[in-house]
């Protein structure tokens, strides 16, 4: 339902923003948690929601502050551009995943092993499948 959709929530550190960040979270969006001044509660939260495998940060912003929700709309647009990004690779990728690190290293050890004897000048693409898939 909210899958591939960022919510900006108010008050989101406690109560029924907190509430409210959540349940976005658990329904596929990814969730702003706009806080005022207790960044303990709204990292709770954070840690809460990425906990469950959501996706959330946590901003500060007084709402009766104009210049501050400003700057805290630029940080939550700075900040979900690359994560779309990310998701948009990963539903690129076969392999459904980014790599990591082991993967690669995983990759290297068995090019250093006699088990790739067999493997002459070759380009090895370690990346899940999302050349091909391209």
């Amino acid at each position: 339902m909210t899958t591939n959709k960022v919510a900006v929530v108010t008050g989101g550190s406690h109560g029924i923003g907190a509430a409210i960040a959540k349940k976005l979270a658990a329904r596929g969006a990814a969730v702003a948690v706009v806080y005022r001044g207790n960044e303990a509660e709204a990292l709770s939260v954070v840690g809460a929601i990425t906990g469950a495998g959501g996706v959330a940060a946590a901003f500060a912003a007084d709402v009766a502050n104009q210049t501050a929700v400003q700057s805290a709309i630029e940080a939550i647009v700075a900040a979900a551009t690359p994560e779309a990004r990310r998701q948009a690779v990963i539903a690129a990728t076969p392999a459904g995943r980014i790599g990591e690190p082991a993967d690669i290293a995983d990759v290297v050890v068995f090019l250093m092993s006699d088990d790739s004897r067999w493997i002459t000048g070759r380009t090895i693409l370690t990346d899940g499948g999302l050349t091909d898939a391209l």
